[in-house]
């Protein structure tokens, strides 16, 4: 194999003949350049190769041995030794490639290209980096620190702007400090030993001081937390190519010589080492929080990324596989850092991404370069460690190796830190996919005053005409109002130009890709689990589709057909309660996909999200190892929030339900870790690990407190998308308690052994019931109203799996498969409404019974099985819940469950009143019923929810078969007849029954009086004053409930709201208080880099 030595000699002998080839002429230049480091990143990449196919496994692989140079023909520690093992080439190769495509950025850049002398910088940098990585000499290593360190901060001067002189010279202050401390360690360290190298040292002892002083430097050079704010300076007013390069390419070399001191430093070394790497991780991403500039926030991003690195190496060498961690992290970082300064170049002069607050550029540029934001997303998703890229599967090996060993602080650490990173990374994403009239926060009704404000009259009457004129006026605010949004001018877009080649950034992220995917393989392989990368293989194909602009309406039938086979194999594979949830999560899947067959066209990104999220649905049913079930929920929640942030008005609302969404996720991955056996269907554990894994799953419920996501992004998502999450993805939440249930059993108190995480559930269920349905009640938008219903829905299906009876299970299961069915019935059915009349806004409905009579029957049936009255499914559940909450003694919880259910039949009234019956609308005259393609769900779904309740048994045996042996049997069957202890239910007496009554009635009168029958026309009523001149004034829905709002109104106070606003608050005046500290004044930055470098040496001499 090729010598080591040449990844240090090519460069540097190539900068020294740079000037002459640039005599011969500029493309000259530029092919030698490009061609050095094309040579420096095949050197290492062929090392790897040979030992991969030579290695047994991973292991063999680490113990492969190194490639060792002597120079001088000497041997250390006479001489320099340059070494290359697996580790350093690993790094090496990264290092060289992002290199690679970072000059290659620069030079396709339409202005501002590197000269020759900028090219020189870039390799001598390189050149630099390389040796650090290689030498195993302490004193060679500051050499290379010299030689990386001047050619930095000529590279960052070279922009030409006085902001770029002054972040340079801030920078040369801290780095000669840094240097100094190195160099004062290293001249200390050979007189106490004899010896610089690496090799040797550990055999010759060492000593502390001298090492502290070496790690202090080192760390200086690496930006940490304090003394980092002439680092953030830079990546600001760098030239954003050149930010690339100091973030990805210079710091890695610093990270890997630390990296290669871990032998000789002590364990209170390693511990100090890791503390400052978690707190540089925390309070940068606490900074960045509020940080509105792109480019510092990625400064503040790489100075997180570096300390959770320096986490890792201090976290111990005997607790986790270091470098395996520290390559996963350092590729990612490099790799997604470096693309995401290069987009941020990719933007012409006029800086339209360089802030956050430019609304009119950042939509503009993703209708019109939907690549470029596609990229961006991929590079965000990367670095927030979201599956499947290499960070993700570096998290789950660092968190699986903190738990065991009981390092909580470190736990929370990294959990906290990563999901904060991913607020302001995806805020920033959001800014890219909202609307232009998306005012970007999550928006929630205002129910404006009953009376006009208006200015006070001079005189002391006011004529009808003013009158009206201020009630038009109140009309058109109230309109405005309850939509949902403040009403703001909409800007118009700004032109949006790309200067320079995407090609760079591209490869970053196909790499990024290929390398996430590679890992998922190495991870999940062992586990016979690859059938879980199924959902990555389906939106990889449906990226391409997209890309032909395939219509949509092809690519909805694909996915149809990919998850009907799909579910033909892998489903007969389950059985039981897996089973009755891979039906609602599959079949139910595909029937909300038939709404989807509306859209017409070519909609980006559609079909393949919605496909990609039933698969993802489908891998917790197959999910066998804790990894493989963490895998799956991370990407089921990444796809939802990119469903849901599709929306006009939904970047709020998405940004919401991501945070939300990830704190559950992380939660889980806790619970995951205190399973001593490792995940298994119904296992048992400790009681913390049923606390987190509940408070994760509960939170995919939406259950009160944890539910303030939920209205926005049901309501705010697609009409169609807005039903698939309300009648299918909510229950992924449930099928893991079912799946857990286990954990919820143990008593909390010792003495009072009826408190279980059950009992605690119950209550979390009925107060969910019954806060779902007082918030109902009194939405103006049609919307909100369907989402807290499906809120109020998911409490009883809670109260009723926490009673852990048979019975109890029954109806929850039996209600998750109606709810499905009412739920797909009345969102798809109101998608319908709402895209014939173009509002969600009841009061501006009515009369729609004459034009819509097919969305009328279908909204009457489900509200008739949603409200619990006979004789459809509802009435079945509430006598199961009611029959089952006696049965358990848990009378005043079957009291609050009733008074749940008469709440909501007044909503569920006001919304059939408000919409299909009063008066039709003079602009709805002329409207037609809903899409076909709307109306064969929901007549689908009428048929189930119709012979479900004629022949409950149908449903009600195999779900009773699917809990067998759980629980004792409580019930009995006498033909269609069930028995409990407390009474009986004939689902077919009481549709019989039912029929008998009304419609028996109903056909003989239309039969017998169809002759005397007349149609009373719109107005044909009795007034007692003059004639109303519009429908408007005779059909009575707005504020339709505001005597009880009057009466209840305390009860609607937003607490679990304000109480999480709260929480965001402080963390926000936390980060913004902190970061105060970054004055921008050189000196004060010297002063907290020579503090640090104090209180660090101070801390490390404890490893003396």
């Amino acid at each position: 194999m090729v010598s080591p030595i040449y990844t240090i000699a090519i460069p540097l002998g190539a900068a020294f003949l740079l000037p002459l080839f640039e005599k011969v002429g500029k493309n000259a230049a530029k092919a030698l350049v490009l061609a050095i480091l094309g040579a420096l990143t095949a050197l290492p990449i062929s090392w790897l190769v040979v030992w991969v196919v030579n290695a047994p496994d991973l292991a063999g692989l680490l113990q492969m041995s190194s490639l060792v140079v002597d120079t001088g023909g000497f041997s250390a520690p006479i001489s320099i030794r340059l070494a290359a093992g697996f580790g350093e080439a690993l790094v090496l190769a990264l290092v060289n490639f992002t290199a690679l495509l970072g000059i290659i950025h620069m030079l396709a850049r339409t202005q501002a290209k590197p000269t020759g002398k900028t090219l020189v910088l870039l390799l001598t940098l390189v050149t630099g980096v390389n040796g650090l990585i290689l030498t195993r000499d302490l004193f060679n290593i500051f050499v290379f620190l010299e030689i990386t360190s001047i050619s930095t901060y000529a590279l960052i001067a070279s922009n030409g702007s006085r902001r770029a002189y002054e972040a340079g010279f801030k920078y040369i202050i801290a780095g000669s400090i840094a240097s100094s401390i190195y160099l004062v360690g290293v001249i200390y360290l050979y007189r106490l030993t004899g010896s610089l190298s690496l090799d040797h040292l550990p055999r010759t002892g060492g000593s502390a001081i001298a090492l502290m002083l070496l790690v202090t430097a080192l760390l200086l050079e690496l930006k940490p937390f304090p003394a980092n704010g002439w680092s953030l300076d830079v990546y600001q007013a760098a030239d954003p190519g050149i930010s690339a390069m100091v973030s990805a390419v210079g710091a890695s070399g610093v990270l890997f010589v630390l990296y290669k001191l871990t032998p000789l430093l002590s364990p209170t070394h390693l511990r100090i080492i890791a503390g400052s790497g978690a707190v540089t991780f925390v309070f940068s991403q606490l900074i960045a929080l509020r940080q509105t500039d792109v480019r510092r926030m990625l400064g503040y991003s790489s100075t997180a990324q570096i300390g959770l690195m320096l986490l890792v190496i201090g976290s111990g060498r005997s607790m986790i596989p270091t470098l395996v961690l520290l390559g996963l992290l350092l590729g990612n970082h490099m790799l997604s850092k470096a693309g995401l300064f290069w987009i941020t170049d990719l933007i012409d002069e006029n800086r339209t991404i360089a802030s956050m607050s430019d609304s009119a550029s950042l939509p503009a540029l993703a209708r019109h370069k939907p690549l470029l934001v596609a990229m961006i997303g991929i590079l965000l998703a990367a670095l927030a460690g979201l599956p499947p890229f290499p960070s993700f599967w570096a998290k789950w090996y660092l968190i699986s190796a903190l738990v065991p060993n009981g390092r909580w602080l470190l736990v929370v650490v990294v959990l906290g830190g990563s999901l904060m990173e991913a607020g302001y990374l995806f805020r920033w994403f959001t800014r890219f996919t909202k609307s232009l009239d998306d005012p970007g926060d999550v928006h929630q009704e205002r129910i404006p005053a009953d009376v006009p404000v208006t200015t006070r009259p001079q005189t002391g009457t006011v004529s009808s005409r003013s009158g009206k004129e201020a009630l038009a006026r109140q009309a058109a605010a109230t309109v405005a109002t309850i939509q949902g949004t403040p009403r703001i001018v909409q800007q118009a877009e700004r032109s949006v130009a790309i200067s320079g080649s995407p090609i760079p950034t591209i490869i970053a992220t196909l790499v990024l890709v290929v390398g996430g995917i590679a890992a998922a393989v190495g991870f999940l392989a062992p586990n016979q689990e690859l059938v879980l990368l199924i959902p990555l293989l389906v939106l990889l194909i449906g990226t391409l589709l997209d890309m032909g602009r395939i219509a949509s309406k092809i690519q909805l039938l694909m996915g149809m057909a990919g998850i009907g086979i799909y579910s033909w194999f892998l489903l007969p594979a389950l059985s039981g309660i897996s089973l009755v949830f891979g039906l609602i999560f599959l079949v139910g899947g595909l029937l909300q996909m038939i709404a989807l067959m509306q859209r017409k066209g070519h909609q980006p990104g559609l079909a393949v999200l919605v496909s990609t999220l039933l698969f993802s649905l489908g891998n917790l049913l197959f999910a066998q190892s804790r990894l493989g079930l963490f895998f799956s929920w991370e990407l089921m929640s990444i796809v939802s929030y990119l469903l849901i942030v599709r929306g006009r008005f939904a970047s709020g609302a998405a940004l919401r339900y991501l945070m939300f969404s990830l704190g559950g996720a992380y939660s889980i991955l806790v619970g995951l870790m205190l399973l001593p056996s490792g995940f298994a269907p119904h296992a048992t554990s400790s009681l913390w690990a049923g606390i987190l894994l509940g408070t994760g799953f509960l939170i995919k419920i939406g259950t009160v407190g944890l539910h303030i996501w939920l209205p926005g992004a049901y309501a705010e998502a697609e009409d169609e998308i807005s039903s698939l999450l309300s009648s299918v993805l909510s229950k992924a939440g449930l099928f893991m308690l079912f799946t857990t249930a286990g954990l919820f059993i143990e008593p909390l108190i010792r003495s009072m052994p009826g408190v279980t995480l059950a009992y605690i559930l119950g209550w979390l269920g009925v107060l969910t019931a019954l806060a779902g349905a007082f918030l109902a009640l009194f939405q103006e938008d049609i919307k909100y109203t369907l989402a807290y219903s499906s809120m109020g829905q998911m409490g009883y299906m809670l109260l009723s799996f926490a009673l852990m009876t048979q019975l109890g299970w029954i109806n929850s299961m039996y209600l998750a498969t109606t709810h499905l069915l009412f739920k797909t019935m009345l969102f798809i059915a109101i998608a319908g409404v709402v895209n014939r009349t173009g509002t969600r806004l009841m009061y501006r409905m009515g009369g729609l019974i004459s034009r819509m009579p097919v969305t009328f029957f279908s909204v009457l049936i489900g509200i008739i099985a949603l409200s619990g009255v006979p004789p459809l499914t509802g009435f079945g559940t509430k006598w199961m819940l009611y029959t089952a909450l006696i049965e358990k003694g848990w009378y005043l919880q079957a009291g609050m469950a009733f008074f749940a259910s008469a709440i909501a039949f007044l909503y569920l009234f006001r919304l059939i009143h408000s919409i299909f019956l009063g008066q039709l609308k003079d602009e709805h005259r002329e409207i037609r019923e809903a899409p076909v393609w709307y109306l064969i769900p929901q007549v689908i779904a009428i048929i189930g929810i119709m012979l479900v309740s004629m022949f409950p048994n149908l449903l009600i045996k195999p779900l009773e078969m699917a809990i067998a042996g759980y629980f004792p049997q409580t019930i009995a069957w006498d033909g269609y007849t069930m028995l409990s202890t407390l009474g009986y239910w004939n689902g077919n007496a009481v549709m019989y029954v039912t029929m008998g009554v009304f419609l028996v009635p109903l056909v003989w009168l239309l039969v017998t009086r169809r002759k005397h029958n007349r149609k009373v026309s719109q107005f044909n009523i009795v007034y007692s004053a003059e004639r109303p001149d519009r429908p408007q004034t005779t059909h009575y829905a707005y504020n339709f409930f505001a005597p009880y709002r009057s009466a209840l109104g305390s009860f609607l106070t937003p607490w679990a709201t304000r109480f999480w606003e709260r929480v965001l608050s402080v963390v926000r005046v936390v980060g913004s208080s902190t970061r105060r500290i970054y004055s921008g004044d050189g000196q004060t930055y010297a002063l907290y880099v020579l503090l640090y470098a104090i209180v660090l040496m101070l801390l490390l001499r404890g490893g003396n």
